[in-house]
């Protein structure tokens, strides 16, 4: 189960794909104001959740985005109606704004 890391901003989950390690990163960053934010006082290391095997969701991304590399991936969802939702994929979220 994979819960939101609102209050301690990062959880981490090791796995495995075909026996080889994977881990996936799980960020929340609703708590941070804005970009201004230097991201090494949060404790994180992006460098390193962003490398190797690994996969790293962001909520709340764009309050980090200049620090974030050109070929993010951006899913921006949208609630349609009570039961619908919507999920666009975009390497740029400039183009869902």
């Amino acid at each position: 189960m994979i819960s939101s890391p609102t209050f301690v901003l990062h959880r981490r989950y090791a796995t495995s794909i075909h026996g080889a390690p994977l881990y996936f990163n799980h960020l929340d960053l609703y708590r941070i104001e804005a970009e201004r934010i230097d991201i090494d006082t949060l404790g994180f290391d992006l460098d390193a959740l962003l490398g190797g095997q690994q996969i790293t969701v962001i909520e709340w991304a764009e309050r980090i985005r200049a620090l974030l590399p050109a070929d993010t991936i951006w899913l921006h969802f949208t609630q349609t109606s009570e039961q619908v939702r919507t999920i666009e994929i975009t390497p740029d979220l400039l183009l869902v704004d």
